[in-house]
Order: C-alpha cells, then structure tokens, then sequence
C-alpha cells in the first residue's frame, strides 16, 4: 500500500520503518517487492527501507502532532 508522505503518522512509523511505502516512486525503489523488507509484500504492510529523507519527514510529521 503506497502512502502520501505527508499522511500523518501510524503508530507502526517510526525513523526507521513505516507503514506502508512513504516513497514517491516505488516502482522504481531497487528493495521493491523483496519479502523481507517491502512494505508491498510483507505481512504486516511494513517497509523497513524507507527513502533517506524518511528521518527528516519523520521529525517534521512528529512536531505537527
């Protein structure tokens, strides 16, 4: 499931993993659709690997709450 990056945030999302892909171009993400680490193909809709600016957005997300 492809999330807006500016959606708020879930209590899964953390600096580290989000619910849902918060990327803008997953299709072209090279962890795309690997089991272990795609939000796409795991279980639970989490991606371990989100994009390098996830941290900063993260941070931002936070101080709107």
């Amino acid at each position: 499931m492809k999330v807006d990056r500016n959606t708020p945030l879930h209590p899964e999302d953390s600096m580290i993993q989000t619910q849902g892909c918060r990327r803008s171009s997953p299709q072209v993400c090279r962890d795309m659709d690997m089991s272990s680490v795609c939000a796409f193909v795991r279980n639970d809709g989490l991606c371990l690997k989100p994009p390098n600016s996830w941290a900063t957005q993260y941070k931002t997300l936070v101080s709107q709450e």
